[in-house]
């Protein structure tokens, strides 16, 4: 975690010191995480709606420690809700910010639901875009169900036979 900019604190008078200890922290724990044989992931929250005070907002922030970091070790997570709320532009920021992401997490905006429910997101083209450029990870989910779990994971399967369509389309 990044952590918060204190209360009371302006974040502009202590964001380099925030940086400094981030990045130190992260080349410590670059080198653990690489003995081990592990990546970590260090991840963007929106300030706006979720964590107004988290110091790593978003993937361009992110991008520019994990450049100073300098570990292949440790890697983006792309939450696509705190992405579309700092930023938008989700398919340039995906694209331009591939090489670095280690991990997707999946909701809606607004409402932070499940991916196929009414919101600013289509889910279905993220996840092609994702197939597109390579990637070959797990995807997490990270949202309030709008009934109970399993009914909220029937998004899944609709994905699945979408794309098993595609496949047998080609």
């Amino acid at each position: 975690m990044a952590g918060r900019v204190p209360l009371g604190i302006e974040r502009a008078s202590i964001e380099k010191e925030m940086e400094e200890t981030f990045i130190e922290n992260l080349r410590y724990a670059a080198d653990v995480l690489e003995q081990a044989g592990i990546v970590g992931l260090i991840e963007p929250i929106n300030c706006r709606i979720s964590e107004p005070r988290y110091f790593l907002n978003t993937p361009q922030q992110g991008a520019t420690i994990l450049e100073k970091v300098g570990s292949p070790s440790v890697k983006l997570q792309l939450d696509v809700y705190h992405w579309q709320i700092m930023d938008g532009n989700l398919t340039e920021n995906i694209k331009k910010y591939f090489p670095l992401i280690g991990h997707v997490q999946v909701a809606q905006v607004p409402h932070r639901n499940e991916p196929d429910s009414p919101g600013e997101l289509s889910y279905p083209y993220l996840f092609d875009l994702l197939q597109e450029l390579g990637y070959q990870g797990y995807i997490g989910c990270e949202y309030r169900p709008r009934g109970d779990t399993v009914s909220g994971l029937g998004w899944m399967e609709a994905q699945r036979r979408r794309r098993r369509n595609q496949d047998t389309a080609v």
